[in-house]
């Protein structure tokens, strides 16, 4: 498996995030987090994707749903500012793993992308979620 990229945005110096490595783990998490797209196990794969107009997504699990995400609310932010580059979106493909990824191997969980297709609450996914104390 090839390390994930992530950047902070064009103006500054990019930074790249290893899931694998312990010491950056915590830095991808926290610009997936500050975007609203956790990750929480990356079991689900997703089977086929296709892009469609006003940086929408329309997916297909292996669990057979499928249905049509919005991500335009991320186009400039962090790691999608290439997003805003014509034609950089629909540059959409598939990972071996089974998640969605873009031109600079900048990838989004299916986990996520599962999530905010189906409105479903993590807990509701993933019950082990339910029996973990939160810190507040």
């Amino acid at each position: 498996m090839r390390p994930k990229v992530g950047a902070t945005r064009a103006s500054s110096p990019r930074r790249i995030f290893d899931r694998r490595d312990a010491a950056t783990r915590g830095a991808w998490r926290e610009n997936l987090d500050a975007l609203g797209m956790r990750c929480y196990d990356c079991t689900m794969k997703i089977i086929r994707v296709a892009p469609h107009p006003g940086f929408r997504l329309a997916l297909h699990f292996d669990n057979g749903e499928n249905g049509v995400v919005d991500l335009s609310e991320f186009v400039g932010r962090g790691v999608f500012g290439v997003w805003e580059q014509p034609g950089v979106f629909e540059r959409v493909a598939l990972t071996d793993d089974g998640a969605v990824e873009w031109p600079g191997e900048i990838d989004v969980c299916p986990d996520s992308l599962y999530l905010r297709m189906t409105g479903k609450k993590p807990e509701d996914v993933f019950p082990s979620l339910r029996n973990q104390m939160s810190h507040a």
